[in-house]
């Protein structure tokens, strides 16, 4: 949390009135952008490198766009990306061969190539719901991540042809319970300072 119009300590105060900050295990600044610059500087050295979350973005991201990152541009500590760049290409890594180029592979096997460690489900509609339906009938899952391929036809087809699909054999809900997602999680509402 960086110092704004108001010191970061007192809007942090704020927050953790409504409710604590929990313990994450990561380090945690809470000062001047400038202070938040050098604590980056000396962690250089230990480091290859530091993934910051503002606490609120609408008043920290644009200290650190404005403030801090110009200071780490300044220091070299930060390069910024170019439109187009990769993470490949930041790092200065070449680009590797391409494995499919000589070989005729299906969109199945591709798919299943592309997606190690995830179970991948290529087919109709009816048989990917039904290998879904499997899987929710048996307790092996309570729910699916979904890694299109392709955007946004690949989300076009769950939307239109997969999910009537999994409504018609009852395994995926055809309204909500409530208006909030708290209603919609079996979460209680929120009550006195929460509720404000």
């Amino acid at each position: 949390m960086l110092d704004t119009a108001v010191p970061a300590a007192d809007r942090l105060a704020g927050l953790d009135s409504l409710a604590a900050w929990p313990r994450t295990g990561r380090l945690r600044h809470v000062g001047s952008p400038e202070a938040l610059t050098e604590l980056l500087a000396e962690l250089v050295r230990f480091v290859d490198g530091v993934r910051l979350h503002p606490a609120v973005l609408a008043d920290d991201l644009p200290v650190l766009t404005d403030r801090v990152l110009p200071a780490l541009v300044t220091a070299g500590l930060h390069r910024p990306s170019r439109p187009g760049d990769t993470l490949r290409t930041t790092l200065g890594l070449p680009r590797p061969a391409n494995r499919f180029a000589a070989t005729t592979v299906s969109i199945r096997q591709l798919v299943l190539e592309v997606a190690p460690g995830h179970p991948a489900f290529v087919g109709t509609p009816s048989a990917v719901a039904d290998e879904w339906t499997r899987y929710v009938t048996t307790r092996a899952v309570d729910g699916f991540n979904l890694l299109p391929h392709l955007l946004p036809s690949s989300v076009t087809d769950v939307v239109d042809k997969l999910v009537p699909e999994l409504q018609a054999r009852g395994v995926y809900r055809t309204e909500y319970r409530g208006t909030t997602l708290r209603e919609h999680l079996d979460l209680p509402p929120l009550t006195g300072a929460q509720a404000d």
